[in-house]
């Protein structure tokens, strides 16, 4: 029986990749691009990482989730407070929580609200296109948008920093448990979120080469290309699944540059929040988020083909197409098979990694 449910599971999974962007998500069968970063870079920066003045709470869910992080990356338990394990707990809440909202990978109706949110803002926080960002300005609104989507979600956390309540309670997925409640410390979660974001302009953005991939030379488009009107010369590249893989071997720099922005990032936001340096942080986004302007399809992205061609490789279709068209051709018919086992079994829920209680 259980063979049977983590078959089903599997299945399941199988439409999530062309819903569920911004790097891939992580569950039982998929990998955790952004919870590899942000494990990654707080593990080259704990021990030289301060924690803010204030004392981890009492709770055995974010103990014993901490406990579950600490096998999974290598930081030596004994060598870090109980303040540090709880700051990691809060960092990778946060760093999840744009693509999830705290709910199952499964829940496809919430995938679909938090990535199609039309709004500008809602696809600036992954660093992709607006539903009107058209053509070089739409490309150059975009990035500015990134931009101050993680300078805002800086200064969300910097409001409680001092503060007599630096930790609240957020919602969290957990396996064989479901949709909880957690306690965080609220600056380390909202940089958490815009670590993600940051993150994010690895993989959904193309770069230029030519400066050892610093520069963003064009902003991918999710919400034009799950549509029916999507066109490259005015909506920009389509959004990539091949380049939320995390794994891929042609995506391994750009991965290597998000864990060390993350760590930047990390540092910058200590520099910041302390009062060293207010512009800490938007050094950092000098340095990985700018654009270089005039680079299209007329003179291939300022010549980068192999961005391009990258990006071209899987891209993102509308979801009737991703479902029962293309992409049943590359899943072997997987996915419209998940469609019909989701429908029979809605009470199914795949939980977010191992049994951790």
């Amino acid at each position: 029986m259980r063979l049977f449910w983590a078959v089903l599971a599997a299945l399941a999974i199988a439409i999530v990749p062309g819903m569920a962007r911004a790097w891939n998500v992580g569950s039982g069968v998929t990998p955790a691009c952004h919870e590899r970063f942000m494990g990654e870079a707080y593990s080259d920066s704990v021990l030289d990482f301060v924690p803010p003045q204030f004392s981890a709470p009492d709770g055995e869910v974010w103990r014993r989730l901490s406990s579950h992080l600490l096998r999974t990356f290598p930081i030596d338990y004994e060598k870090i407070n109980a303040e540090q394990r709880f700051l990691l707990v809060s960092l990778m809440t946060g760093v999840r929580a744009p693509d999830t909202d705290g709910h199952s990978i499964t829940n496809l109706e919430n995938l679909h609200l938090l990535h199609g949110d039309p709004s500008p803002q809602g696809q600036y926080l992954h660093s992709l296109r607006g539903p009107d960002d058209d053509y070089d300005a739409g490309c150059a609104a975009a990035v500015a948008g990134t931009r101050q989507a993680i300078l805002d979600l800086v200064a969300l956390g910097q409001t409680y920093v001092g503060s007599d309540a630096p930790i609240i309670k957020v919602p969290i997925f957990l396996d064989f448990y479901g949709r909880i409640d957690i306690q965080v410390h609220a600056p380390a979660f909202y940089m958490g979120q815009a670590a993600h974001a940051l993150q994010d302009t690895f993989s959904h953005t193309l770069r230029d080469k030519h400066d050892d991939y610093r520069s963003i030379v064009q902003v991918l488009n999710y919400i034009d290309a799950i549509g029916s009107d999507m066109q490259e010369s005015r909506d920009g590249p389509a959004h990539s699944n091949a380049m939320d893989n995390c794994d891929r071997e042609d995506m391994a720099v750009l991965a290597a540059y998000a864990v060390l922005a993350t760590e930047e990032l990390l540092f910058a936001a200590r520099a910041q929040y302390s009062g060293q340096d207010p512009d800490a942080v938007l050094k950092v986004l000098d340095k990985w988020v700018t654009l270089k302007p005039g680079c299209n399809l007329e003179n291939d992205f300022c010549n980068n083909p192999e961005m391009r061609e990258l990006a071209r490789s899987n891209p993102t279709r509308p979801y009737l197409e991703e479902i029962f068209g293309c992409s049943s051709a590359r899943t072997g018919g997987a996915g419209t098979l998940a469609i019909l086992f989701l429908l029979l079994f809605t009470g199914l829920r795949w939980r977010w990694g191992r049994r951790i209680f």
